[in-house]
């Protein structure tokens, strides 16, 4: 695939900052497809036109191209959308359903309950004259569920204290639902899974990209593919290349052929008896992808092994 024997470099970024060089000299190739040309500019002005500024994460992206590739190649924009609208939802649902289930239903209500008596005493808890309930953990009620997070959590994401309670955040002192909030805050103290969950909400990204935001993946996705091109050329005149495309190589090696199994697959079916893999937690999607296919023909008893050790605890 390469043109002739090649050479692993153990730092590629010198290769990648050429590719990524080449891919907007092409602004310069008159023979360039138009939509491929307005992507490029579209990256570029939003790069304040500065190239050295995309050098650093183009050149990350391509030293983890086998996370993104594959789905980038076959890019088709309605089946895309449609997969990720149905991924950033099932991740946002997660997240809410997390801190619901966490804070639990009791105090929950409780919540509710004392923010309604809240909203009549200060403006700034005027929002909360909507809530008529502890609202179910789902996409629909994600801006309410913001709202409660910036009550129980402080700007440096710890869950508040009792003591953190006053009229800046619209709790009048020596009322009612104010003491409540306090009473709630302090049960709550300590629970480092809640606070982990308010974490990870509040961080949450908004289930649907905004218009511009989608110019610009529709542009990046373009530009990704013509990088990855250009990529393959370097490592072909340099004679060189990385681990990722070794990774890849051996993938595309294993596949299975017209007739259902590959020559690849087959030596390695014949030779390979016994297989050991370290630091499982940190092994990546195309390194498990090439597992399965080392061992898809493996049956039990029949003398082969594979032998996986890892910690989760330590999973990045």
């Amino acid at each position: 695939r390469l043109g002739g024997p090649v050479r692993v470099a153990e730092d590629a970024r010198e290769l990648y900052s050429e590719a990524v060089m080449r891919l907007f000299a092409e602004l310069e190739d008159d023979e360039l497809p138009a939509a491929d040309r307005d992507a490029l500019a579209l990256v570029l002005r939003l790069a304040g036109n500065r190239i050295d500024r995309l050098i650093g994460p183009l050149s990350e992206l391509l030293a983890r191209r086998e996370q993104w590739l594959s789905p980038v190649v076959s890019y088709e924009q309605a089946n895309w959308d449609e997969a990720e609208a149905a991924l950033l939802s099932r991740f946002v649902e997660q997240g809410l359903g997390d801190f619901h289930r966490l804070l639990g239903e009791t105090s929950g209500c409780e919540l509710v309950a004392l923010l309604r008596e809240g909203a009549s005493q200060h403006e700034l808890l005027r929002w909360a004259e909507a809530l008529d309930r502890w609202p179910p953990p789902e996409i629909a009620h994600l801006p309410i569920f913001r709202q409660l997070i910036e009550l129980l959590m402080t700007k440096d994401g710890r869950l508040r204290s009792a003591g953190g309670i006053n009229v800046k955040s619209g709790f009048v002192a020596r009322q009612a639902y104010t003491q409540r909030m306090k009473q709630l805050l302090e049960s709550l103290a300590g629970d480092e899974a809640l606070e982990a969950a308010c974490q990870r909400l509040r961080k949450l990204p908004h289930p649907h990209y905004p218009p511009t935001l989608k110019e610009f993946q529709r542009a990046l996705l373009r530009c990704l593919r013509r990088l990855s091109a250009h990529l393959l050329a370097v490592f072909g005149e340099r004679g060189e290349t990385d681990f990722s495309e070794i990774a890849r190589s051996a993938l595309i090696a294993l596949e299975a052929g017209d007739e259902g199994v590959g020559e690849g697959l087959l030596w390695a079916d014949r030779h390979i008896r016994h297989l050991l893999v370290d630091e499982m937690q940190d092994t990546s999607e195309s390194q498990v992808q090439l597992l399965l296919r080392l061992t898809a023909a493996w049956e039990d008893g029949d003398g082969r092994s594979l032998f996986l050790v890892g910690d989760p605890q330590q999973s990045i």
